[in-house]
This record gives C-alpha cells, sequence and structure tokens, in this order.
C-alpha cells in the first residue's frame, strides 16, 4: 500500500475549504521599484511600503501598494523623505476601507515651481461682513470681518488667464491642530494647492495633500478628498482639461512595466 502524505488526509474524508486570501502580498518576490530623484536612486518594494511607509492601523491591499509604487515612481516622488506617503485606517463601522496617496506641500509646491511653464501666483483670503464679501491678498483678517474662505491664481507663461481656485472655509476646517491657530494660512494653502493642479493637470493630477483630506463616515477611517475648489469659467475655456492618469505623465502598462523598468 502506497504511504499516503499525512498533510493531505482529513478525518472526516472531507476537504477542508482553502484559508482566505492574505490582505495584502508585502513579502512577494519581484514587486520592487528602482528610479531615480534628483539623481539619487530609490529603491521601493512591497514589504518597505506595508511596514515603514504605512501610516495608520489597516493593512493596504496588493493593489493599493502597486498603485502607491506606481505613484512615487512615475512621478519621481522620494517617500522616504517624506515626499510622498499612504494613509488608512480600519473602518470601525464595518465595510472596506480605502487607503489615500498623499503627498507633501513641500514637494506639491516643488513640482509646480520647477514646470518651464510656471509664471508664478498670487493668494490670500476671502473675508465677509455685513453681507459684503472681500478677498484679500496674504492672510490678514481686519477687526470685524469673517474668515469664510481662501483664492489663488496660478500663472502660465503659455496662457492669457490665470488658473483661478477659490474654496469655501466650512468644506476643509478641521476644527483642530493647526487649523483651530492659523485657519486663514491653511485655506489659503489649500486654495493654491487646487489652482496649481488645475494649471498643471499632467504634472499635479490625482496628487493630494493631507490637509484636502478629511475623515470619512467612520471614527478614524479612511480619509478621502474633498470636492475640488471653484474655477473660473474662463480658466476651463483656456483648455486645462483634466489630469491624464492618476499617475501624472506616464502609466505603467502592466505590473513589468513597474517593476522591471528604472527611470
Amino acid at each position: 500500500m502506497a504511504e499516503q502524505n499525512p498533510t493531505t488526509m482529513v478525518a472526516t474524508g472531507t476537504i477542508p475549504p482553502p484559508a482566505p486570501a492574505p490582505a495584502t502580498t508585502a513579502t512577494e518576490e519581484g514587486m520592487t521599484a528602482i528610479y531615480k530623484v534628483n539623481g539619487e536612486e530609490v529603491k521601493l518594494t512591497a514589504k518597505m511600503v506595508q511596514e515603514v511607509l504605512l501610516n495608520g492601523d489597516d493593512a493596504l491591499t496588493r493593489d493599493e501598494i502597486i498603485r502607491f509604487i506606481a505613484m512615487c515612481k512615475f512621478n519621481h516622488l522620494n517617500p522616504f523623505t517624506r515626499e510622498a506617503y499612504v494613509i488608512k485606517f480600519k473602518n470601525n463601522r464595518g465595510g472596506n476601507a480605502s487607503a489615500q496617496m498623499v503627498v507633501s506641500k513641500d514637494a506639491y509646491f516643488k513640482r509646480a515651481e520647477d514646470h518651464p511653464q510656471y509664471d508664478g501666483y498670487q493668494a490670500g483670503i476671502i473675508i465677509e461682513k455685513s453681507g459684503e464679501i472681500r478677498e484679500e491678498e496674504g492672510c490678514f483678517i481686519p477687526t470685524g470681518w469673517e474668515l469664510v474662505g481662501g483664492w489663488a491664481k496660478v500663472y502660465r507663461r503659455d496662457r492669457s488667464y490665470p488658473s483661478v481656485a477659490r474654496v469655501n472655509l466650512k468644506d476643509f476646517d478641521k476644527c483642530q491642530s493647526i487649523w483651530n491657530s492659523l485657519k486663514s494660512t491653511m485655506i489659503s494653502k489649500i486654495a493654491k494647492v487646487h489652482a496649481m493642479r488645475e494649471a498643471f493637470p499632467r504634472d499635479l493630477g490625482g496628487l493630494y495633500v493631507e490637509d484636502e483630506l478629511l475623515p470619512s463616515n467612520n471614527d478614524q477611517g479612511a480619509r478621502q478628498p474633498l470636492p475640488e475648489a471653484q474655477v473660473d469659467d474662463k480658466q476651463r475655456e483656456m483648455g486645462s482639461g483634466k489630469a491624464a492618469s492618476f499617475f501624472g505623465k506616464q502609466t505603467p502598462s502592466s505590473e513589468g512595466d513597474l517593476f522591471n523598468q528604472n527611470q
């Protein structure tokens, strides 16, 4: 009688159901991307993303890891200097939480400023008093006026009109941390981020800074981007369009493109 493999024998004579698939394959061989940022080599692996670069208390899925590595590689971001990071919290009210890919404000603004067509910006706050609304440059709030929003204009050398964004304070105010002490500064920065994304959609489209994200309906769950700022119709007529893709100018046509090519 042939010897049976003890690992395949079951007392009931039935085959047990397969174990559930793991939430991530962070240790999977081959999930490594190597590219250069400012002349320095950056090596990203799935294990590094899961164990070092993740902010939060929930594990990333394989797809989320790939998306984050692709965002960093094809936008030439160095996550080890906090130019980009990923956030994911467990959904305390049930359901599946999703990860958010975040870019630092410094990296975001530098990317816009490095564009050959960048020609400066103006930014400030929107204030209200007795029904009168004014746009002030800078972040100073005159006595008796209420802060209600922020605005920004970003100029390009190849366009006749600037990209203009206006945002409501109530849509972004987290009422905590730095927002409690520097509301005017924070809402002005949000407006500037929106205007820059509209001015340079191929370079900044799909990239968000953390101040644009607020918790979703769960207690401390995955964060989600807030609605885009109002953009002038004239700006849209100038053909800025939408972002070409989540990853910027280049997208991987396959995982082989992502993990096998150095850039």
